[in-house]
């Protein structure tokens, strides 16, 4: 498949820096401008650590902390995340507001290095050594810096791209984009708690035109979409974990342990623990 100029930007980038670009699309307009794996950390490193319950230290850290605190570093900046790990991050702000946030990264930290924030460790770095190679690891503090600086320009000339699609591709049907808004909505922030106003206030609209607009769209209540992707979660982490099912629970997005309980056995006809025995 022919690569888009901004993916085949970003791969170069990656070449060349031995990272993993990821985007952080606060605004949802990025869905339908890049492949959605653009969105996600898709890292193995990444991924052995957001496979198991300490994925919620990281929900922590990107969604909660660094959102609030990277707006304040405007150029840009370097931590050590809880897993061991060094990332460069770069905010895009529109309006005093947070737009976009790129990462590149991981890189492993050497005693040579200076970064601007390092996060108190957690167990998760006792995975992340086990992928410590000698490829991945930061040489200098010019090799940061270098990271940073690339990053930098490479989110400069996103913005750029960004601005000539919507130009060009401003006839794109209204219906089209807001429902891959709404998936990627959903999809990014099923784990949280979330409600239908959060959903109408990413869409700038009101909550019943949100919830009409979600029917409409997609065929389904907002309520039911956001259950089925948290119990195809749950199913997942069930036929490939061996985290307790409490514990799967919380990981899909149920506050509720009794409840996932209950809206497991009525979408699946069987309970959670019997569905993981008949999977193996």
């Amino acid at each position: 498949m022919k690569l888009t100029i901004p993916e085949k930007a970003i791969q170069i980038f990656e070449n060349w820096s031995q990272t993993i670009v990821t985007i952080h699309d606060i605004s949802h307009d990025l869905v339908f401008f890049l492949p959605t794996n653009r969105l996600r950390h898709s890292h193995q490193f990444c991924s052995a650590v957001k496979n198991t319950v300490l994925n919620k230290n990281c929900l922590k850290f990107e969604i909660d902390q660094l959102r609030n605190e990277i707006i304040h570093y405007p150029e840009g900046r370097t931590h050590i995340c809880h897993a061991g790990l060094v990332e460069c991050v770069y905010p895009v702000l529109e309006k005093g507001k947070l737009k976009w946030v790129f990462f590149a990264g991981p890189k492993f930290p050497t005693n040579k290095i200076i970064v601007d924030k390092k996060l108190k460790s957690s167990k998760a770095i006792d995975i992340t050594k086990k992928w410590n190679l000698k490829k991945n690891q930061l040489k200098d503090q010019f090799e940061l810096d270098s990271i940073m600086e690339g990053l930098r320009q490479l989110a400069a000339r996103i913005q750029i791209w960004h601005q000539e699609f919507l130009k060009s591709n401003s006839s794109i049907k209204v219906n089209r984009s807001r429902k891959d808004v709404l998936l990627h909505f959903l999809n990014q922030n099923y784990k949280r708690q979330i409600y239908l106003s959060d959903l109408a206030k990413n869409l700038n609209i009101s909550d019943s035109r949100a919830a009409h607009v979600t029917k409409e769209i997609l065929g389904e209540t907002f309520i039911a979409i956001l259950q089925n992707i948290r119990l195809r979660c749950a199913c997942s982490l069930l036929q490939n974990t061996d985290l307790k099912i409490e514990q799967i629970a919380v990981e899909s997005g149920f506050q509720d342990v009794s409840y996932f309980y209950k809206v497991f056995q009525i979408k699946f006809k069987t309970s959670p623990g019997k569905f993981r025995k008949l999977s193996n």
